[in-house]
This record gives C-alpha cells, structure tokens and sequence, in this order.
C-alpha cells in the first residue's frame, strides 16, 4: 500500500513541472476539432466568461487572451523590470510592483486556466496514434510479428472526427458530472474546479480526489484505500508514465505491444472513459459496518447515517412488538432483530465467514417483506383468541414502510 502522502497528484505542480508545452498544442487541437457546441457548453462552466462574439470559438480565444490585453493597459515601462538584489523569482513579495500587474490581470481569468489545464491533462492523458503514425508503426509491428511470431497486431488511429467525438465526451463528463480526471503512470486523479472565499476575495483551485492504479493479467484497476474502492475497468488502460517512452523504450515496447495497441482506438477510449466515470462519479462512501464493511477491519463498528437511521427503525420495530405477541412470526423475530442482535443475524454465516453486501441488502428486503406480511395476516384475519395479546399492527404497519424506505438509502449502490 502507497502511503497517502505519496499520492498527492496536485495537478498545479505537475502542470508546472511537467505539461506546460501541452497547453498550446492543446488550444490548437481544441479550436480546431471541438463543436461549436461542446465550446459553448465549455464556457457555460467558467463564470463571468465574457462574450465578444456570436461564434464560440472567438469568444473562448477573446477570453483566453483577455490577461494579455490588461498588462498591455499598464504602462510597463514605468514599473521595475529587472529585481533587486538580494530577490529573486521565488523570494519576489507578492506586492512587488510588476509582480501585482501580472497577478491582476490573470487572477479575473483564472477559472478559465484551471478548465483548460484539467481538459488539457485529461485529453493527453490517453495515449493515442495519429493517421500519420499509424503508417510507420503498422510496418514496425508487422516486422516485431513476424520476428517474434506473435499473432498480427493492428493499429487503430484516431481520425480527426474521433477527436471531436473525444473532447464532446470530456466536456460532457464535466457537464453531466461536475469533475474532469487525468491518468499517468500509477494514479488517476479526479478534479473539480471550486469556488472558496478567502480575506473577502472569491478565488478558484482544484479538488482532487486520488485513486492508485495497478494492472493485473487482464484489467486496470483503480484503487482507494481510505475508501475501501477497488473497481476493475475490464480493460488495460493504456498510459504513459515518467520512465517509459512508448515508442522508443524497445524492451518495453516488446513487453506490452500484444495487450496495448489493439486498445488504442476510439471505440476502446470511449469504452475506458464511461468505466472511469461510473467508478468515480459518485462520492466514495466512507466505511459501514452494514453497508460498506472493511474487510480489513471488519469488527469496528462504526455506521454511516443511513444505515443508523435503518437499524434505529428495525429495533423500533422490535420494541413495538408486544412481549406476548400470538403471532409466531413476529414473536420469533422480536429479539432477533433487536438493535444488537441483528448483527449476528445479518452480518455473518454460521461459519463466521461475512456475507457480501448484496446478500444483506436482498436478506433486509426478505425481512421487511415477511414483517409486512405477518402484519397484514392479523389485520386480515386476526387470532381469535379471547385472551392473545396482540400488538399494535397498525403502528407496527407504518414503522415497516418507514423502515423499507430507509433501507433504500442505506444499501444505494
């Protein structure tokens, strides 16, 4: 297990260090593949975007250069262009004169950075082969083939409308979702772009949320610890990492060629892209000794809301039903469903072995069915005896409904 500050992507630092000669690639690709329409859903995300034009592609490209207009509205050779001794980039006070030009003029404009630089890393981050390389890399591995007499490979490209088709689903991942994710090497990260206040001023950062990846035999994995979470994306996602270049590195090149560039193909990016979003579009649930258990763990005891609120109606349900009650059923399950035995009853096997959580999801459902039954068997035709004690059934009626309503918010998948 990696630790957790080891995982920290900070998408900032990175873009500094390491993705800065993307973002002009990036602008060109974008201007020129994307839909006028996936641009105009772009900019609806960004606010007080401004608006020049009726053509989106010139609104985003006015609003993009807006920071370079406002330096050229100061008259820059009136301010100190060189620094003082003794100071240098890193050690520059934040009111430093050329410094706080710069910074203004780039600070109204810095949502519109931050959902380039997330589109941008998530867009790059898929290793791809053009119509150009698809030529020269066809021929290589027809040779490596034939050399290792390995089955045929062939080279997928991405066309021209493969790339509008690309960035419609990033921006629509961002519209439909709220969050752009970007890949490489051993982690992926998920992004949003947020608001916050900070000394009365609004200001906008990322929020990352982390997930480590591995690859077994057949499938990419993304994992959580902290959450419990490790989904398989049924595929190897292909990616590049700081010390393999695809196409050069030749052992590595002959190691993962028969697995990774069949996959390079739109239809597989496509496929991989709604296997991440469906495993990180919703907010990772924190462990639940009923509904998210850690198996790690699996004593501590610890519930989440949902589930306390549906244990608190279940026992609620126990304590109103009569100590004496005739019925058999709901006379039996009295003490069986009390708040801490219900425990044993649903959370392992006689074996000590502990089900799976789709069993004690379908096992609440029988319970709450059989309770509603028996409930309406003595509404419907009720014990005769003269002397039966019986429970209230018209409470016990609607604590059931309550308690099935419950049930659905504890087990959400």
């Amino acid at each position: 297990m990696i630790a957790q500050e080891d995982m920290q992507m900070n998408l900032e630092f990175d873009f500094d260090k390491r993705h800065i000669n993307n973002i002009p690639e990036f602008i060109i690709e974008f201007l020129f593949y994307a839909d006028y329409k996936d641009i105009k859903s772009f900019l609806e995300f960004i606010p007080n975007i401004r608006k020049y034009s009726s053509d989106n592609k010139l609104n985003f490209l006015a609003n993009l250069l807006e920071p370079i207009q406002k330096c050229a509205e100061y008259d820059i050779q009136e301010l100190p262009i060189t620094l003082p001794d003794g100071i240098n980039l890193e050690s520059m006070p934040y009111d430093y004169p050329l410094f706080t030009v710069f910074q203004k003029a780039f600070n109204s404009c810095r949502p519109l950075h931050l959902h380039i630089i997330a589109l941008c890393e998530c867009f790059f981050s898929y290793v791809t082969v053009s119509k150009e390389e698809k030529s020269l890399l066809q021929k290589f591995v027809d040779i490596f083939t034939k050399f290792y007499k390995t089955d045929n490979q062939k080279i997928h490209a991405i066309t021209d409308s493969d790339k509008q088709k690309i960035f419609r689903m990033l921006i629509n991942c961002y519209k439909n979702y709220g969050f752009y994710y970007y890949f490489n090497g051993n982690y992926l990260a998920k992004i949003s772009i947020k608001e916050y206040k900070q000394n009365n001023q609004i200001k906008y950062n990322f929020d990352e949320v982390i997930y480590e990846i591995y690859d077994d035999n057949k499938s990419t994995h993304l994992i959580n610890h902290e959450k419990g979470i490790d989904y398989s994306l049924k595929k190897i996602l292909l990616r590049y990492d700081n010390k393999l270049d695809l196409l050069t590195d030749e052992k590595s090149f002959r190691k993962g060629i028969e697995k990774c560039f069949d996959h390079v193909s739109f239809e597989t990016l496509k496929s991989l892209h709604n296997k991440i979003v469906d495993a990180i579009k919703n907010t990772p649930k924190n462990f639940c000794k009923l509904c998210n258990p850690n198996y790690n763990n699996p004593d501590s005891y610890k519930l989440c809301p949902a589930c306390d609120e549906f244990l608190k109606k279940i026992n609620e349900i126990s304590e109103n039903i009569n100590q004496d009650e005739s019925n058999e059923y709901l006379y039996e399950m009295k003490n069986r469903i009390s708040r801490y035995s219900i425990f044993n009853e649903f959370l392992k096997k006689k074996s000590g072995e502990f089900y799976p959580v789709k069993k004690r999801k379908k096992m609440f459902i029988k319970l709450i069915n059989e309770l509603k039954n028996a409930v309406k068997t003595e509404k419907c035709h009720p014990n005769n005896a003269e002397k039966a004690i019986k429970s209230d059934y018209n409470k016990l009626e609607e604590l059931i409904l309550q308690a099935e309503n419950l049930l659905t918010y504890a087990f959400q998948e």
